[in-house]
């Protein structure tokens, strides 16, 4: 978030994440991490 409250993009989110020591991860990262970790549903 920038200090006049709008939210934060590309480069600011990049210079956050390498100043405070943060990996960046995006929402797809998530997504492809939650696929490859979870287990078949066995209420399909």
């Amino acid at each position: 978030m920038n200090p006049d409250g709008t939210m934060a993009r590309g480069n600011q989110v990049e210079a956050f994440a390498r100043r405070h020591g943060f990996p960046r991860v995006t929402v797809a990262d998530v997504v492809a991490h939650r696929q490859r970790k979870s287990e078949p549903s066995a209420a399909a």
